[in-house]
């Protein structure tokens, strides 16, 4: 329950982050509004998000946030909803997290003048890695992909304006 209610505010913070970077305008609405105004273009529910602990994969922003809808609800009403909370919405809202993180690091990572293109999914490639003698590695030439402690997000953005 702790978890859950700590990832919400970070959610918040770092949609407002891309918002500043991408000078974005948000409606009213929330999260929900500013999470679906960010993946206008597909970008978030494009993510390849896999649990590292338990090979799973993720897709918080396929359908409905659902994970956000528990998070408000516990937060407004703590002694009735946190009997809601489920390991698959707080794994959702941490994957959500992390994504949202991928986005941050490639919009921070990309010059001024094609900051335009990191919010289509179109510019994302997913990564591949192959097993070689019991190692994993990244293909020649393919950016590795992005890890944190608990997922691994096997999308990387690629805009080249040259093609």
């Amino acid at each position: 329950m702790n978890l859950l209610l700590q990832i919400g505010p970070q959610i918040e913070g770092v949609t407002d982050l891309i918002a500043s970077k991408k000078s974005l305008k948000f409606n009213s609405g929330g999260v929900p509004s500013r999470i679906k105004r960010i993946n206008r273009n597909g970008v978030l529910s494009g993510f390849e998000i896999t649990s590292l602990l338990h090979e799973s994969l993720f897709t918080p922003f396929s359908q409905k946030a659902s994970w956000w809808d528990t998070y408000n609800k516990t937060k407004h009403n703590l002694a009735q909803s946190q009997f809601d909370i489920t390991y698959l919405s707080v794994m959702d809202a941490l994957a959500a997290l992390a994504a949202l993180h991928r986005l941050s690091d490639a919009i921070n990572g990309t010059s001024t003048e094609n900051l335009e293109y990191v919010l289509d999914k179109q510019y994302w490639e997913k990564t591949f890695e192959i097993q070689v003698r019991r190692k994993t590695s990244t293909a020649i030439g393919i950016p590795g992909p992005w890890k944190s402690k608990t997922f691994k997000i096997s999308n990387y953005f690629v805009y080249n304006p040259d093609c």
